[in-house]
């Protein structure tokens, strides 16, 4: 039946036009979503850990941080309210000088807790990318940062960071 098939459209059609003018605007994916953060090391800090000195690593610059709870210069996220946040971070560490280690270590620590990757007894290296990804609770307030170590050698390595490439990292956002 035709008739039918008009009174169905106009219905949809009317629906449609409601529910148009009487939602409120929606934000952007990403402000619905919570705080969220990208930022990487522009530049090599050399000599940043060696013989088991834990170094915070300062990824000094942002993609993007929805909600401002990133400090480039501190490389501290702040949790803007109580929940879970997944962080996945890479540190890129450059030998001087033919520096071998065989422990590596990099740690995201919480206000609350402290989640570590780690690998042991690896052969010398001419460079090594270490990566973490974790879901954290957190209260409103508490801070997640970075920290890497290395040992089992006597020089210090460094944190690898490049303006054009992003070889040292660190993100997060808060899921919903």
């Amino acid at each position: 039946n035709f008739s039918g098939a008009t009174a169905l459209d106009a219905y949809v059609r009317n629906l449609v036009l409601y529910l148009i003018t009487t939602s409120p605007p929606q934000e952007p994916l990403l402000e619905r979503s919570g705080a969220s953060f990208l930022a990487f090391r522009n530049a090599t800090v050399a000599n940043a850990t060696g013989n088991g000195t834990a170094y915070t690593v300062i990824p000094n610059t942002q993609v993007f941080d929805v909600g401002n709870a990133y400090d480039p210069l501190t490389g501290l996220f702040t949790a803007p309210r109580t929940g879970r946040y997944l962080f996945t971070a890479q540190v890129y560490l450059t030998p001087l000088n033919g520096t071998t280690h065989n422990n590596y270590n990099l740690a995201l620590i919480t206000t609350g807790a402290t989640y570590s990757t780690a690998d042991a007894g690896v052969a010398a290296f001419t460079s090594r990318s270490l990566t973490i990804t974790t879901l954290a609770n957190m209260l409103q307030g508490e801070t997640a940062t970075l920290q890497v170590s290395v040992s089992g050698g006597a020089q210090t390595v460094g944190v690898y960071g490049d303006a054009a490439a992003r070889y040292t990292i660190f993100s997060g956002y808060e899921v919903r």
